[in-house]
C-alpha cells in the first residue's frame, strides 16, 4: 500500500520543501518524509518501474492490485441491478490468502437513498435514520444512508486492464470526468 502512496508522499514531501516558512516541527517531518521516499523508490525500484509501466497501459497484475486500491480512493463499480455506474470511496483492501485462490478483499462505502426496501440488492443502506424529521433539510438527511459494499478480486495470472475489475480506482475509467462530473 505504500507504494500506491509515495505520489502523495513525495507531493507532501515537495509542498514542506517548497513552503516558505517552515515552522519547527517542519524540518523533522521534511527529514522523516524525505527519509521514507527514499528508502521506498531505492528498495522496490523494480517493483515501481513494473508498476508504472503497467499503470501507464490502463494495466494490472494481481500482487500490484495493493498499489492502486489506496484508502479513500474513489472507486467505480457496475450496479448489480441497474447497470448504472455506482461510485465508492474505498475503506480498506487486504490480501486474503485460502487453499482454494487468494483474493483481494475490498471494503468501500458510498452515500445512497434510505427507504423501506432497498432498490436493488446491492444498495442495503445502514445506520438508523433521524425519526421524525423537523425540517425539509433534516427530511433529506434522514433519507440517506452510508452502504457499505464488499467486493472479492480473486487471484489471476498475467496482466488485465484495470478497467475490466469488478470494482477499480475511477481515474482508471476512460471517461472519468464525465462520470465526476455527474
Amino acid at each position: 500500500m505504500l507504494l500506491g502512496l509515495l505520489p502523495q508522499l513525495e507531493q507532501y514531501r515537495d509542498n514542506l520543501r517548497n513552503s516558505i516558512l517552515l515552522q519547527d516541527e517542519q524540518p523533522e517531518t521534511l527529514r522523516a518524509v524525505g527519509t521514507l521516499t527514499s528508502h521506498l523508490r531505492s528498495e522496490h525500484h523494480a517493483t515501481l518501474a513494473r508498476l508504472n509501466t503497467l499503470v501507464s497501459k490502463g494495466e494490472i497484475t494481481f500482487d500490484l492490485l495493493p498499489a492502486v486500491f489506496v484508502p479513500r480512493t474513489a472507486l467505480i463499480s457496475r450496479c448489480t441491478t441497474t447497470g448504472e455506474w455506482r461510485a465508492f470511496r474505498l475503506r480498506f483492501a487486504r490480501m486474503v490468502c485460502s487453499a482454494s485462490t487468494d483474493v483481494l478483499d475490498i471494503t468501500c462505502e458510498s452515500i445512497d437513498m434510505a427507504d423501506d426496501s432497498s432498490h436493488c440488492e446491492c444498495c442495503s443502506v445502514y445506520g438508523s435514520p433521524v425519526s421524525a424529521p423537523s425540517t425539509p433539510a433534516r427530511a433529506a438527511e434522514a433519507a440517506c444512508g452510508h452502504v457499505r459494499s464488499r467486493f472479492l478480486i480473486p487471484q489471476f495470472n498475467g496482466s488485465v486492464k484495470i478497467e475490466s475489475l469488478q470494482v477499480f480506482p475511477l481515474r482508471f475509467h476512460p471517461d472519468a470526468a464525465r462520470l465526476e462530473a455527474s
